[in-house]
């Protein structure tokens, strides 16, 4: 049986897994891993901003990466 790892896992079941976090999470955290995981998050155009009062801090972090 192949040995078979998160990274080969195809990119719908890594958008899935994406649904549940945080876009901070997402952009921040998770585009540092790899180069894999930073294309995929990248790509990924379904995460929601959560308007709270972390807001600044929120936007000046994400800023940067968010095309």
């Amino acid at each position: 049986m192949a040995d078979i790892g998160f990274l080969s896992l195809p990119t719908e079941l890594h958008y899935r897994i994406f649904d549940y976090a945080d876009a901070q999470t997402i952009f921040i955290s998770v585009r540092r891993t790899c180069k894999r995981l930073k294309e995929l998050a990248d790509d990924y155009d379904r995460f929601q901003l959560s308007f709270s009062w972390q807001l600044t801090m929120t936007i000046k972090s994400l800023a940067p990466v968010i095309r």
